[in-house]
């Protein structure tokens, strides 16, 4: 849009100064033109009707040639009869001027007779003593009339060749910006290709088939270097660190369970004891979680994958789960025999983490929904459950590392918020979608 409103603009403006130059450029011609004329017939013999049929028939090509039939020819002898019978444009004229005027007048020059200015130019001075001086005048409306034509043709031209050259005009433009924009293409396409298990990958390299490009590549490519570097350090920092942090918790825990063996029974000291074996506990789980996301975010997390029937293991589940929340109602709608290939210990902890939470943030006697069907596609299961309070960025931030609602942080509801980060990521390993949606039940 914006480059057809610039080209309106630009022809519109040719337009406007060409029209100009064109009027002012054919006076300029024309009073050239008529002088010429006059030099070229003034020798001509036989009288006033002679150097008239000289003046119309010029053999130049010239643009003023179709103007020549709008000369007028005046005598302007200061004695003795005129030539012919002179006009009453002639007679103003010799009433402007006076024959001594003329004669010391330039030889091309300008009369306004009439309401109106006509281009003169008159047979030279040394030429009066064979001749009688005459004078050849052509009206400037005249000139502008023909200016006017050629721009009408002009104009007709262009608006049958205005819809053509529009058309051509967006054509070049379309295969310039796609020529232009081949390489920004090529570009983008292959940067969508990296991610954080192949920015490594020497192979896949930025193309730059304009030299233009290949400063901004340089720099991507580097910057992606540095990117896959620093990951890789972080993601081994994590895996050592929580490798590293397994042994000494365990020994911590193990030597914290012989402290509470050895204490007398119900004692503060025991109490206390048995709060430190859960906080170790605590963080051993924390620690186990932070190495099963260092893993799945260095893609190197392993499946184990096999078909089994899934509906089957959802009943063994929820078989052992019945007694995990009493209180709760817990309503099934199983579908029978349904496989799935994948790994099994991995979607038993996805499917234990989402129970966890939705018996952690229910209702007191609420209730909790499991529903497994199948699509020709897809194997869909749906957990939902009774909640309150369910804040507006749930749905946004649910699947965040450490993300945990204010009232979880309490005793009653401890957690560490990788539950549902480490279910996305198993999700994620098995090309499954999982996501989470609160609504308002009435």
């Amino acid at each position: 849009m914006v480059l057809l409103v610039t080209t309106v603009a630009i022809f519109g403006f040719n337009r406007v100064i060409a029209q100009y130059l064109l009027g002012a450029d054919l006076q300029q011609r024309a009073q050239t033109e008529l002088s010429s004329d006059v030099l070229r017939c003034e020798p001509v013999q036989g009288g006033l009707a002679a150097f008239e049929a000289c003046l119309h028939q010029s053999d130049t090509a010239s643009v003023i040639e179709p103007a020549s039939i709008y000369y007028k020819v005046c005598g302007l002898a200061t004695s003795g009869a005129q030539e012919g019978v002179e006009d009453a444009t002639c007679s103003a004229v010799r009433a402007v001027l006076s024959a001594q005027a003329l004669a010391s007048n330039a030889q091309a020059g300008a009369i306004p007779v009439d309401s109106g200015e006509w281009m003169t130019a008159q047979t030279s001075v040394t030429s009066a003593v064979a001749f009688p001086p005459r004078l050849v005048m052509l009206k400037t409306a005249d000139v502008q009339r023909y200016a006017t034509a050629i721009w009408d043709l002009r104009d007709s031209l262009l608006t049958t060749l205005f819809p053509m050259l529009i058309v051509v005009l967006v054509f070049a433009s379309w295969v310039m910006f796609r020529f232009a924009m081949h390489p920004v293409n090529q570009l983008k396409r292959t940067i969508e290709q990296f991610g954080a298990d192949n920015l490594s990958n020497n192979t896949l390299v930025a193309p730059a088939s304009l030299v233009e490009f290949q400063s901004f590549v340089d720099v991507f490519n580097s910057l992606r270097q540095r990117l896959s570097t620093s990951l890789s350090q972080s993601q081994r920092f994590a895996a050592d660190a929580s490798h590293e942090l397994k042994t000494p918790l365990t020994i911590l825990r193990g030597r914290a369970e012989i402290l509470v063996a050895t204490l007398v029974r119900g004692t503060d000291q025991q109490v206390m004891a048995l709060e430190l074996v859960e906080e170790v506990e605590r963080m051993s789980e924390i620690v186990e979680k932070l190495l099963l996301l260092s893993r799945a975010d260095a893609k190197s997390l392993l499946l184990d994958t096999q078909t089994h029937n899934f509906s089957a293991l959802m009943d063994d589940f929820l078989e052992d789960a019945a007694g995990f929340a009493p209180d709760l109602d817990l309503k099934t709608d199983i579908a029978p025999n349904i496989v799935w290939a994948c790994d099994v210990a991995l979607v038993r902890l996805l499917v234990q983490n989402l129970y966890t939470n939705a018996v952690k943030y229910n209702i007191p006697s609420g209730w909790i929904y499991f529903k497994l069907h199948s699509t020709p596609s897809h194997v869909v299961l749906r957990i939902e459950n009774a909640a309150t309070g369910i804040p507006q960025d749930l749905e946004r931030n649910a699947f965040s590392r450490f993300y945990r609602l204010d009232d979880a942080r309490s005793s009653s509801r401890s957690g560490h918020g990788l539950g549902l980060s480490i279910c996305r990521e198993i999700a994620d390993v098995h090309n499954a979608k999982l996501d989470m949606t609160g609504r308002i039940q009435i």
